[in-house]
């Protein structure tokens, strides 16, 4: 079956939006030839069985999450959004998950940026392998929830997590995740993410270092939002949700600085729940985090060769008495950060080791110039080591 024929269009008439409305861009394509010039794709998903049930969500929900991003003002910068409407959910859960495994690698065979929104959070394992697949090589993912539980025996949108952890492909995935508050995450899952040298931020810890989730965010390329994560009173319309979690402004911010990284491929919003929803906080929240994805994307910069003139490198010697040294890269024109990592038991018949460059923060350089190695090169140390 033709990826098209999984999909459910969404008819609007442009007629509907203003010339200053977000609405008045995006373009709502009735056959695959249309997206062409396409940047960005936003899919609904309506499938919540992973939560155990038969739950859908209903359509006219998907229709007025829709109809509040396309009245917000249209983006400052050149990007042709298409909306492909709603995925075909299938007689089996599996096949859903096959069919969104077909349409997303579609739409990054055309270098098309896919944007899920709605469906259980259990999602994310057919996304990942999707992209996976696509790239042909290990990802990083990140997981935006207000806790970390995997029971493998749980429902899957509960225990998606320790299957991708336990993946064990040709491929690896990193996993990373912030925004987990610990009265309601399991102490297991926690250890089990810090084995595979996955970094951890809890909501206190993302707002006393906030700093450091925007170099963990240009670490990924794919985001996995669960909107639990935000309080239940400022948009956290999940079953799940409570009173504490990220505030509306700061998961704008998330996907702010998501939009800006040039390395994510894909972004997936779940566990939207219309039953949940107080006075349409959740649509607001959604769409505008939604808004500011594509802001971002459209403002997006693809940062050049780190052996241009437009990076500065700095050398931190590891100990006085070692002539080994780390390296650090900073953009002239951004400003970010980036450090160098080699897995010094991994030579070529050259001589010459395995190494890779990753983002990171001026926390992280400032450590290694005041004689301490930062955690996150060595955590990212012990990740290529294991991705051999």
């Amino acid at each position: 079956m033709n990826f098209w024929e999984k999909l459910t269009p969404y008819s609007v008439k442009q007629a509907l939006f203003t010339h200053d409305q977000f609405g008045s861009q995006v373009l709502f394509p009735k056959s695959e030839e249309e997206l062409k010039d396409v940047d960005v794709a936003l899919l609904g998903v309506e499938e919540y069985r992973g939560r155990g049930n038969q739950k859908r969500l209903a359509s006219h929900a998907m229709e007025r999450i829709r109809q509040k991003i396309y009245s917000l003002q249209k983006s400052t910068a050149p990007i042709q959004v298409a909306d492909l409407g709603n995925l075909e959910i299938g007689e089996e859960l599996s096949d859903t998950y096959q069919s969104l495994t077909t349409v997303c690698e579609e739409l990054f065979k055309r270098n098309i940026f896919p944007i899920i929104i709605g469906g259980s959070q259990d999602l994310t394992l057919p996304l990942s392998k999707s992209l996976m697949h696509s790239l042909d090589a290990s990802i990083s993912i990140l997981g935006i929830d207000n806790s970390l539980n995997g029971n493998k025996d749980d429902v899957l949108n509960k225990s998606f997590l320790n299957h991708i952890l336990d993946w064990e492909g040709e491929e690896y995935i990193d996993y990373h995740h912030i925004g987990y508050q610990r009265y309601i995450t399991q102490l297991e899952m926690m250890e089990k993410v810090r084995a595979r040298q996955g970094e951890l931020l809890s909501i206190g810890m993302f707002r006393d270092e906030k700093e450091e989730v925007e170099p963990l965010i240009r670490s990924c390329e794919f985001i996995s939002f669960d909107l639990s994560a935000i309080k239940k009173m400022e948009g956290g319309a999940s079953p799940y949700s409570n009173l504490f979690g990220f505030k509306a402004e700061e998961a704008c911010q998330l996907c702010w600085y998501a939009g800006m990284s040039d390395k994510l491929k894909m972004m997936g919003f779940f566990e939207y729940d219309q039953a949940f929803d107080i006075n349409d906080t959740g649509i607001d929240a959604l769409a505008v985090m939604t808004w500011y994805l594509i802001e971002g994307l459209a403002h997006r910069k693809i940062e050049p060769s780190f052996s241009s003139s437009r990076h500065k490198q700095f050398l931190v010697p590891v100990d006085s008495s070692s002539d080994h040294m780390l390296i650090f890269y900073q953009s002239m024109t951004s400003g970010k950060w980036w450090m160098e990592v080699k897995d010094e038991d991994d030579l070529s018949e050259a001589g010459k080791c395995r190494k890779s460059i990753v983002p990171c923060s001026h926390k992280d350089y400032s450590m290694a110039v005041n004689g301490k190695l930062p955690p996150r090169w060595l955590r990212a140390v012990q990740r290529l080591k294991a991705s051999k």
